[in-house]
C-alpha cells in the first residue's frame, strides 16, 4: 500500500482562508452539499447536507446558487482480523487486502458503501448537471488530490480543466475536528465556474498559480 496514497478517513474539512477565498469569489456560500455541522461552523453555508442528509439524494439534488462543494477526499484502510484476513468485501465478495478503488463497493458486516473515490465521482457528475441546467451560479470545487484531474475525466461533460483552476504552492493541511493533517499526502486543486474569474484570480492568486 502506497503511503503517501493513504488517508485514514475522507472527512477532512477545508482550512478557514480556502473557505474565505471561496466566500469572497462567490460572494456567500450558500449550499454545501456535503459538509457537516461542524465544518459548517467555518463554512456558513445556508443549507447544508451532511452524510445524514444526503446532498445527492433524490430530494436534495438539485444544487443551486453558489456552492462550495469538498467531496470526501479518500477510502478507508481495510481493518483486519486479528489473523490479517480483511473484513472489508469488494463488490464479488472476496476480501479486500488493499485500498478498494475508484468505483468499488465496499462491505463490512451487513454495511454495504460507496467507497469515497466513487463519491467524488457522483459529486462532480451532480455539479455538472445542475451547471448545465442553468441553476448554479457559481462554484468552487475542493480537489483533495491532483489525481481527481486524471480519474474525472470522462466522468462528465465537463471535467474540472474546463474550468479556472488553482494549484497551490503548499500541500494543503486539512484538518478533523480543528486538528490539521501534519503531513498532508497530496497535492490539491481548486476549480471555479462562474461569472467572477477574476474575483477568483486574485483570491486564490495568493495560494499558488490560476489556470483561467
Amino acid at each position: 500500500m502506497n503511503a503517501r496514497h493513504l488517508a485514514l478517513s475522507g472527512e477532512w474539512m477545508t482550512p478557514t482562508k480556502y473557505v474565505e477565498a471561496a466566500r469572497t469569489t462567490l460572494g456567500f456560500i450558500y449550499r454545501d452539499p456535503c459538509g457537516s455541522e461542524l465544518s459548517n461552523e467555518r463554512v456558513r453555508a445556508s443549507h447544508l447536507h451532511t452524510k445524514d442528509d444526503d446532498g445527492l439524494s433524490e430530494d436534495n439534488r438539485n444544487w443551486g446558487s453558489t456552492l462550495l462543494v469538498n467531496p470526501p477526499g479518500s477510502c478507508s484502510e481495510p481493518e483486519l482480523e486479528e489473523d490479517g484476513e480483511s473484513l472489508l468485501l469488494d463488490m464479488r465478495g472476496k476480501p479486500v487486502l488493499s485500498f478498494p478503488g475508484c468505483g468499488d463497493f465496499v462491505s463490512q458486516g451487513k454495511r454495504r458503501t460507496v467507497c469515497s473515490c466513487q463519491l467524488v465521482k457522483r459529486y462532480w457528475r451532480n455539479l455538472v448537471r445542475c451547471w448545465q441546467q442553468g441553476w448554479v451560479e457559481g462554484f468552487v470545487w475542493v480537489g483533495f488530490s491532483l489525481e481527481q484531474l486524471q480519474s474525472l475525466q470522462g466522468t462528465a461533460l465537463l471535467a474540472p480543466t474546463d474550468f479556472a483552476l488553482c494549484f497551490p504552492a503548499k500541500r494543503i493541511a486539512y484538518d478533523r475536528a480543528g486538528v490539521a493533517s501534519k503531513a498532508p499526502p497530496h497535492g490539491s486543486f481548486f476549480a471555479y465556474g462562474g461569472s467572477r474569474p477574476e474575483v477568483f484570480a486574485r483570491m486564490f492568486g495568493q495560494f499558488g498559480a490560476v489556470k483561467r
